[in-house]
């Protein structure tokens, strides 16, 4: 007798017929790692009474678990928690994901390798084979490795990242502290400041924006080419007018467009000249910028088109707008706990090592008076959940968390700053925006002679404590 599950061919004994929805369920359950087993004949012949399936499939996974490449993955130090994470992936539902992980393992092998783990620790190898037959304590197993691996998926994740960003900045850890401080300082005089009023203009039409954008780019000697690419957004429709924000994305299919607010007023005019450097920046992916860097021609650029607009004759408070919008933005950075949350975690990593659960109760619980501090069961509860947000943050959103609006901002104050010195400073912003792919820190800070402002500064804080 014999039976067909999906590939593979079971051949049976009459007797054994009685079996055959349980023997079913085993291969369904396991069908990878069977077929795997089988080569070329896919057929499992159980018929002889001799034969018994149960021992079959046992040495079929004690010969896939006793694999000497297997095992080396088994016992990577790292190896659950990338797990963990590959769980996480999967489970939920991310609207972008920034971590490397590996999409290639099938769902069966990622939860055997789970289970492997878990039962060798909660029970012996028999167990796991038993596991396998029916795969009925999945939830237990993963709420197992949740708990064992969610601090040291944490402290892997602050590895990952604070190696990303010493890569891009050599001087990461001397930038973030004075930058953090800098815009801290900003932040404040921002909010005793008077903001600039909000001046209702006339929308313009498509062809007095058009008209004002060739004259921005003359005005900043753009090459011939972003003409080119200008006229070019326009004829393939990748100027898209619609009501919302303004930005630079890449569609489905790959494809970089510009996304333009429907109401052509300056201030979405400044928006754009935003948004079209990034375009020029971004276009090639092959030459894709490093993300600690990706926003500083467009936000130097978008500060030379308010300067642009009062030049033409419109109000200087343009460019006031412009500014505390851009001071806006990085005020929300700064002031945004979970920005700061992070960093301070970044920075005690590279101190102290690794990040612990204690240390997390210790911060949690000084948010709270004496009188209405949380028992330690709630106390750590809430670390917890703590930490598995941070997880989920860092795998949607990306290594940088705005560090790269703060940076570039600096960045282009420092540039703009330097205009009186040097009169090449435009010439080379466009070569820089052209070029940004294969350009690094290092080299702005050397192209513009800028190299030792966050170091002297980050002294001189230095020698004030």
């Amino acid at each position: 007798m014999k039976i067909q599950i999906k590939d593979i061919e079971l051949i049976f004994s009459k007797n054994q017929q009685q079996f055959i929805d349980e023997i079913k369920t085993i291969i369904l359950n396991n069908y990878e790692l069977i077929l795997g087993c089988l080569g070329e004949n896919k057929t499992i012949d159980i018929s002889q009474d001799e034969s018994n399936f149960n021992d079959t499939f046992y040495y079929i996974v004690k010969g896939t678990y006793n694999d000497a490449n297997i095992r080396r993955l088994l016992y990577d130090k790292f190896f659950l928690l990338k797990l963990y994470i590959e769980v996480l992936i999967r489970r939920k539902n991310y609207s972008n994901i920034s971590i490397d992980h590996n999409p290639n393992i099938t769902d069966e092998l990622l939860s055997s390798l789970i289970a492997y783990k878990y039962f060798e620790t909660n029970g012996s190898f028999d167990d796991f084979v038993e596991y396998l037959k029916v795969r009925n304590t999945e939830e237990t197993i993963f709420e197992w490795l949740k708990i064992n691996q969610r601090w040291e998926t944490y402290n892997y994740l602050l590895n990952i990242a604070l190696n990303g960003l010493k890569e891009e900045d050599d001087d990461f850890l001397t930038h973030v502290t004075y930058i953090i401080s800098y815009f801290s300082k900003k932040a404040l005089e921002c909010n005793k400041k008077e903001k600039a009023p909000k001046v209702d203009y006339p929308n313009i039409s498509d062809i007095e924006f058009d008209r004002l954008f060739y004259e921005f780019l003359n005005f900043i000697n753009a090459p011939d080419s972003w003409i080119d690419i200008y006229n070019s957004l326009k004829e393939q429709k990748l100027l898209i007018r619609e009501h919302g924000v303004t930005e630079c994305f890449q569609d489905e299919d790959g494809i970089y467009k510009i996304k333009l607010e429907n109401s052509n007023d300056l201030f979405v005019f400044c928006n754009f000249v935003h948004e079209f450097i990034h375009y020029i920046s971004m276009k090639d992916d092959f030459l894709k910028a490093e993300k600690l860097i990706e926003e500083f021609p467009s936000i130097f650029f978008e500060k030379i088109a308010a300067e642009f607009l009062t030049i033409k004759g419109y109000p200087n408070v343009i460019i006031d707008i412009i500014d505390d919008d851009r001071d806006s933005n990085n005020y929300y950075i700064v002031t945004f706990p979970l920005f700061l949350r992070i960093y301070a975690d970044l920075i005690y990593y590279f101190k102290n090592g690794k990040i612990e659960k204690e240390n997390m109760m210790a911060t949690l619980q000084s948010f709270f008076d004496d009188e209405s501090k949380p028992s330690r069961t709630d106390l750590e509860k809430r670390a917890d959940d703590y930490c598995d947000f941070l997880i989920d943050f860092f795998i949607e959103e990306g290594l940088l968390f705005g560090y790269q609006y703060l940076f570039d901002t600096y960045l282009a104050e420092q540039v703009l700053n330097k205009r009186e010195q040097d009169n090449t400073i435009i010439k080379k912003m466009i070569n820089v925006t052209n070029n940004l792919g294969m350009t690094s820190v290092k080299d702005i800070l050397t192209l513009f002679g800028i190299e030792n402002t966050l170091q002297e500064e980050a002294a001189k804080k230095l020698i004030k404590k």
